[in-house]
């Protein structure tokens, strides 16, 4: 999946709290170090199998 697309997709995930993030908030929350937990296997494993299930639904 490409980089576009991961946008495209961040921008629905990150809205559901009313309004979807633009491209420098997504860069913002991107390069933040503060994400504890965000690279462990057990979350990078839920985050593929959200992507691919929404990739299915669309």
């Amino acid at each position: 999946m490409g980089e576009k697309s991961c946008t495209q997709y961040a921008c629905v995930v990150g809205g559901h709290h009313g309004t979807p993030p633009d491209k420098s908030k997504i860069d913002e929350e991107k390069n933040r170090k503060t994400n504890v937990g965000l690279d462990s296997e057990a979350w990078i494993s839920v985050q593929d199998k959200l992507i691919d299930f929404v990739a299915d639904m669309s």
